[in-house]
């Protein structure tokens, strides 16, 4: 019975029909460490029902000075490395290096050592082959400059739409304290106008801080949608596209509310242009929210083959934002069709329906909460997809 140590997680015990399953499945590798008390660790490479005479030749042939017509061998020297948590791991061939990288547990910016170096280097500058070429293997012609700058965009945005719930609370009782003192007039009422007024621009401020962040992030998608990847090119020109709509909805919006344009309109004029406004928001939230989806489809694909823990969480997400499309979808339906009742102000038609306005609620809460923990999630996914392609 053995116990299986990977990436410092311990499972098990294992029979050794077992162990040797895992090793079929491409899941228990060479330089896994084993153990049968849990106190003792050694490379599976050892072991030799796991992997019998083609994994114990590499040992022997660091251990014996090779001969100086040698360095052709496919094998070379051991090499030792630090986990993500600093710790001392190896030592492990050359050959293994790449399926270390699939699952995670290498990348580019790992601290390498082997015999005869000073100091340990990053493995960028020991093996810049075998990283240009994994990445060119996951259709990655791209250079890891644009996949950097998209990582650092990502979690940008992300970090806004995490700290906008706490920045958002002053805006909130500015919107609330206005409409109260509108409601009971008095000496506040002038006040409350004013309020509502600074909350309205703070939510506008606050929306050009995000367009910001998506804009560029846009550019980034069509530069490495430019060597054939199509997800690329559809999520970089349906997040521009989904900007531009809610960019110019936001911008007429808050110029309404702050000058009053509407006032003096018509009942049936105002109607209209709420409808008109209503559609196109909810188009760009839509448009937006499927440029989200198709950008953590496109990521997944391109990262799978490098980094198939990257690639995973991304599949992740966007199954995340699959569910924050149809939310929105949902709710531009809910609001059409409470505007669509004549019955009185928005108050009072969200009193008189209440099936409605009880599925709004819902499926706004639902929404925001599936926004917050994609938007948790895309900060350590985006950190791992940035150091290791």
């Amino acid at each position: 019975m053995y116990y299986l140590r990977m990436q410092g997680r311990v499972t098990g015990p294992f029979t050794m029909d077992k162990m040797k399953a895992l090793r079929a499945r491409g899941i228990l590798q060479p330089f896994h460490e084993l153990s049968s008390d849990r106190a003792n660790w050694h490379a599976a490479s050892g072991v030799a029902d796991l992997f019998p005479p083609v994994a114990t030749e590499p040992v022997a042939t660091v251990a014996s000075p090779a001969p100086a017509a040698q360095p052709q061998a496919v094998q070379g020297p051991a090499w030792f490395y630090l986990d993500s948590r600093k710790e001392r791991c190896g030592p492990v061939g050359e050959e293994v290096l790449p399926f270390m990288i699939e699952r995670g547990e290498f990348n580019k910016k790992t601290l390498v050592w082997t015999s005869g170096m000073a100091e340990w280097s990053p493995a960028s500058e020991i093996f810049p082959r075998l990283f240009n070429q994994y990445v060119s293997s996951a259709g990655a012609e791209s250079s890891s400059c644009s996949i950097g700058k998209l990582a650092w965009l990502m979690q940008g945005r992300a970090l806004l739409l995490l700290i906008w719930p706490v920045v958002s609370i002053a805006p909130m009782i500015l919107l609330f304290g206005s409409f109260a003192a509108s409601i009971h007039g008095g000496p506040l009422a002038g006040s409350g106008s004013s309020g509502f007024k600074v909350g309205v621009l703070f939510q506008y401020i606050f929306f050009l801080a995000q367009a910001g962040f998506a804009i560029f992030g846009a550019l980034e998608l069509l530069r490495l949608g430019k060597n054939g990847n199509n997800f690329f090119l559809v999520a970089g020109y349906s997040e521009l596209a989904a900007t531009s709509v809610l960019l110019a909805v936001y911008s007429v919006f808050t110029m309404v509310l702050i000058f009053g344009l509407l006032r003096d309109s018509q009942p049936g004029s105002t109607k209209a242009i709420g409808f008109l406004m209503l559609a196109a928001y909810t188009f760009g939230q839509g448009l937006a929210a499927v440029s989200i989806l198709v950008r953590d489809i496109a990521l997944a694909r391109f990262a799978f083959a490098a980094n198939q823990w990257v690639g995973r969480h991304f599949t992740a997400l966007a199954a995340l934002a699959g569910i924050m499309t149809l939310n929105t979808l949902v709710l531009g339906i809910i609001g059409v069709a409470v505007l669509s009742d004549d019955g009185g102000g928005i108050i009072e038609k969200f009193e008189g329906m209440a099936v409605f306005s009880m599925a709004f609620v819902i499926s706004y809460g639902v929404g925001k909460w599936f926004e917050f923990h994609h938007s948790l999630l895309t900060l350590p996914i985006a950190s791992s997809m940035r150091n290791t392609m």
